[in-house]
């Protein structure tokens, strides 16, 4: 089957919707539970702020609207991924205008884009990594646009999406610095600065300025987690780790190019604007997280590369290849279903199925609303008012926070440290005054007092300020044992 004129529009069309309904659908019908970071993110949400002791709060603001018109049906967060991923596609289309003529060309960059695992296989968990895409292209679009047509709207629009971005993850500063050196390179060009620059600049600073208040009087917190994890895991192969897996990821790419383009380097394309664009907001970033890894010596996590990702079809095509004028549709279709095949059997399989690489349970299959019930009945045989607090980790923890009616506040609390805590939740006095859920797995107990609480009544906690403080309660324990989870319900008026 061939693309032609008269269908190419359609079959995008077409294709966007199959692409949307198929990672809407999957997931919906075969997770029992959200993923983490979505639980993580509804968590963070329960009580908004302009951040996080994680990220910046764009996500935290996308999955409360969503959670303020759904509630806890999973598959409208499922949805939520999948527009994200759309508007990616969307504008990687629009970007592909810019660089190729033919319309086959145009939508085969989108159709390839599509077979990257970021895009299918990893797209249905809602984080900071989905969030951050479609702002991190429309950003590379707005760019190109800007320069191009020169108007106060894309110029306004570019700034709107630049900001959007950073209030997505911090990770966009490498597609920024890529960006300024492109605009550098034109204003010196054309010898002269252009103002409307300063429309982009102002729109950036006005929306971000009320996280930028967040972070002077939060001590700064989300800015030190994301130093944190760059050095995370500090080893000095880990750069060599890095290169290695872009370098067998790139392979991957040349060889789907190959069986749907022909190899025509173009020499003139390398010294065009079009070309300096590409190097800016493309390979520059990459550059940069090498550089990155390198000085640091710290872990990159693949995931973390999903909106670097983002036009990679398009800038590989625009360099080394053209369509080839055969019939390969149907090839591509079955290319295209290998992703959704290789996620359900991986999904089925009994390894997949009951572990994950690290022993925990595969989260998705946790059943988080059962045991939320279990909870409410526990808290109903001694107290008639809502549940307000839940004491625990992101995961068990932030599951009750999801799931039960009352959506209770979570006082993050692991390893035996404080770890956050709402701004609306109180100090922890007056939570254990008023009564409180804790909830706990076996060999990530939030700390040893409790497994001695049959002896007396006697049990600690640290408090907001990271303090051991000493309890004296009357208190309920549930051992769920096929679940391998205590929880224990702390009747209100504890000292």
């Amino acid at each position: 089957m061939l693309i032609n004129k008269n269908n190419n529009s359609t079959l995008l069309y077409i294709f966007l919707i199959i692409h949307f309904s198929i990672w809407t659908l999957i997931p919906t019908f075969v997770y029992e539970n959200l993923p983490l970071d979505t639980i993580e993110a509804l968590v963070w949400g329960n009580g908004i702020e302009w951040g996080n002791n994680k990220h910046p709060p764009l996500s935290i603001f996308f999955t409360e609207l969503i959670y303020s018109i759904f509630k806890t049906n999973d598959f409208a967060y499922y949805l939520l991924c999948q527009t994200f991923i759309l508007i990616n596609f969307i504008y990687i289309y629009k970007l592909s205008k810019f660089f190729f003529d033919e319309k086959r060309t145009q939508i085969f960059i989108v159709f390839l884009t599509s077979l990257i695992f970021y895009y299918s296989l990893s797209s249905t968990e809602f984080n900071v990594n989905i969030c951050i895409l479609p702002f991190w292209t429309s950003a590379i679009y707005y760019t190109l646009k800007s320069v191009e047509k020169n108007k106060n709207k894309d110029w306004a629009l570019l700034g709107l999406v630049c900001a959007l971005g950073f209030l997505s993850k911090y990770i966009i500063a490498y597609l920024f610095f890529g960006i300024i050196v492109f605009l550098i390179f034109i204003f010196v060009k054309e010898k002269k600065l252009n103002l409307k620059i300063f429309i982009s600049l102002f729109i950036f600073v006005v929306i971000i300025s009320p996280h930028i208040l967040w972070l002077s009087e939060n001590n700064f917190e989300t800015v030190k987690y994301a130093f944190g994890r760059v050095a995370a895991y500090s080893k000095f192969y880990q750069s060599l780790i890095f290169f290695l897996k872009q370098l067998i990821f790139f392979f991957i790419l040349f060889l789907l190019h190959f069986i749907f383009f022909k190899f025509s380097f173009n020499s003139k394309n390398v010294f065009s604007k079009k070309s300096i664009f590409l190097i800016c907001i493309f390979v520059v970033p990459f550059v940069l997280i090498l550089i990155t890894s390198i000085i640091t010596g710290s872990k990159i996590r693949t995931a973390w590369l999903m909106p670097f990702y983002s036009i990679s079809c398009l800038a590989i095509t625009y360099y080394f290849f053209d369509l080839k004028n055969k019939k390969f549709l149907v090839l591509f279709i079955f290319l295209y279903l290998l992703n959704p095949a290789i996620f359900l059997g991986s999904f089925y399989s009994d390894y997949t199925k009951n572990r994950t690489k690290d022993a925990r349970e595969k989260r998705v299959l946790y059943e988080g609303k059962r045991i939320s019930e279990i909870v409410q009945q526990e808290w109903n045989k001694v107290s008639k008012k809502k549940i307000m607090y839940i004491i625990g980790d992101e995961w068990y923890g932030g599951n009750l926070s999801y799931h039960l009616r009352d959506r209770p506040y979570l006082y993050i609390h692991k390893d035996m440290e404080f770890w956050y805590a709402n701004k609306d939740i109180k100090s922890l006095s007056e939570i254990m005054k008023y009564g409180v859920i804790l909830i706990e797995k076996d060999l990530h107990e939030i700390n040893a007092s409790f497994m001695q609480y049959n002896d007396k009544n006697l049990f600690y906690l640290k408090d907001e300020k990271n303090k051991i403080k000493f309890y004296n309660c009357k208190l309920e324990k549930k051992r769920l044992e096929n679940d391998k989870i205590n929880i224990f319900v702390v009747h209100p008026g504890c000292k």
